[in-house]
């Protein structure tokens, strides 16, 4: 199963494989406060004197800096000033270049150095760091988040087997290739979560997932239960969905987002 890290942790990626960090890694730990902390470090440059009022223009709606509010502390962590008595600093035109300063220390190296230490001497004691070096961060992404790519009909089409009461031009297939390829990728990650136990594919996509993908009819034993009324059902072990063969896209969809919600780490929706 891939490891759970997220967009967020690209910076920690970074640390893992000694990189140097940068402001615009903000953007990947915090993208509101990466907004805001841009707006302010463009006022900077702007900004016609070191004692002129700082003005973060570029936001929606113009406003100084000194009607912020700030303080010296890290923000969302009111408990972690960033100097002494930073909750009673305020953050003004004259030193609000500090303050992104202290800001940026804190969230791309305090924050995470002794984690990325850990991380990285347990990755050195099995392989030297420098290999590391070999692969871009995008392909780090990869490996340790899986594949996040929206999966297409024609990826259902090609890498989907349909057995055991289903084949490919089946309506209730052909109902759900669409249903999935409609959804979002958090939506699609949800399922995914649901049919192997991890949420996102590895590597490759759908075309790497072990065992493959299959889908298969999901009959009812008791004549008294119609077929429609059950959920979908899933074997992570297999990575197998047992589909029954709803009359609608609506109502799969219906009893998809059920099963999607209620039976995630449920095994009695095997």
């Amino acid at each position: 199963r891939q490891m759970c890290i997220r967009d967020s942790s690209v910076p920690f990626l970074k640390m893992l494989r000694g990189d140097e960090l940068a402001f615009d890694d903000i953007a990947q730990v915090s993208p509101k406060i990466y907004s805001l902390f841009e707006a302010m470090a463009v006022a900077l440059v702007k900004r016609s004197g070191p004692e002129g009022p700082l003005v973060l223009s570029s936001l929606p709606k113009p406003v100084s800096v000194d009607d912020l509010a700030l303080t010296f502390v890290l923000p969302g962590a009111e408990d972690v000033p960033l100097c002494e008595n930073g909750a009673e600093m305020d953050v003004t035109s004259a030193n609000a270049s500090d303050y992104l300063s202290k800001v940026s220390t804190a969230l791309l190296k305090d924050t995470m150095q002794v984690a990325a230490k850990a991380v990285r001497e347990g990755f050195g004691s099995v392989f030297s760091l420098v290999s590391l070096k070999m692969l871009t961060i995008p392909e780090l992404v990869g490996i340790f988040m899986g594949n996040r790519d929206p999966i297409t009909i024609a990826d259902l089409d090609t890498y989907v087997i349909c057995d055991h009461g289903y084949i490919s031009t089946s309506k209730p297939v052909r109902m759900f290739f669409e249903l999935l390829s409609e959804m979002s990728v958090d939506k699609q990650c949800q399922f995914f979560q649901f049919l192997t136990g991890s949420p996102t594919l590895p590597v490759g996509g759908l075309s790497a997932l072990k065992p493959q993908m299959t889908i298969v009819r999901k009959t009812s034993g008791d004549p008294n239960v119609p077929e429609d009324s059950q959920l979908p059902s899933a074997m992570t072990c297999q990575n197998y969905l047992k589909l029954p063969a709803y009359e609608s896209k609506e109502q799969m969809e219906m009893k998809l987002t059920q099963a999607l919600e209620n039976g995630v780490n449920a095994f009695h929706f095997s």
